[in-house]
């Protein structure tokens, strides 16, 4: 198995995965629409996802694929309690400014 990377990124914003996980190739979307899904869950307020995306790299950081947010009503389907994911904490995220918008004024 290889180890892949799940950035976050909306092109102004950036969450970067600096563990990884070691996963098959029929994993990777999975893995990458849970990624959206807890950082969706940790700025519920926010509304911009539209233009997010999940960034696959592999572990020499070629880039493997890219994966559109969910809209925000879908992402509950992605319940990550249910699989003993943790939540993102807030020290991996940037902090929101007073708008909700995470982008930088």
């Amino acid at each position: 198995m290889l180890k892949y990377y799940f950035h976050c990124s909306d092109g102004y914003d950036l969450v970067v995965d600096r563990e990884g996980r070691e996963l098959g190739e029929s994993d990777l979307l999975w893995i990458a629409l849970d990624a959206a899904a807890r950082l969706m869950s940790e700025l519920q307020t926010y509304d911009g996802w539209a233009d997010w995306v999940v960034a696959i790299h592999n572990e020499r950081g070629s880039l493997i694929d890219t994966v559109p947010f969910p809209a925000k009503q879908e992402y509950g389907a992605f319940d990550h309690h249910d699989q003993g994911i943790e939540p993102w904490t807030t020290a991996t995220l940037k902090s929101q400014s007073r708008d909700g918008s995470t982008r930088p004024h």
